[in-house]
């Protein structure tokens, strides 16, 4: 029986995190990328040697990160992509901040995730 692989960006906590956790119980095998060295709180097996760290805003950075997933992926099956990378700057206390220079950042970050020439 063949493993399927999905790499997941923005997984260092949240929906990201959940999603690993979901679809590992699914049997998947998950290679994840935020920008955020590994984080002690994300426990599931094989988490630590499965994260590759990499600011997906640094446009510079995209080739060698690409690199990276296809030395890690057998016969360089990907089944799966989810792009969850994204910012969530937080005030006081945690709470959500709405400035335009946030919305800004978050409309770069999505206009390159969708609009990315395929590797």
């Amino acid at each position: 029986m063949s493993v399927n692989y999905m790499l997941l960006t923005g997984a260092s906590r949240g929906i990201g995190h959940a999603t690993v956790k979901l679809f590992m119980e699914h049997g998947w095998r998950i290679l994840t990328v935020s920008r955020q060295p590994f984080s002690e709180e994300c426990r599931w097996p094989s988490a630590r040697e499965s994260h590759i760290q990499a600011d997906l805003e640094d446009l510079s950075a995209v080739d060698a990160l690409a690199e990276e997933v296809r030395k890690r992926l057998p016969d360089g099956q990907l089944a799966a992509l989810v792009n969850n990378a994204g910012i969530s700057p937080k005030g006081p206390g945690g709470s959500r901040l709405a400035s335009p220079i946030r919305m800004l950042r978050h409309g770069r970050v999505s206009s390159m995730s969708t609009s990315s020439p395929p590797h």
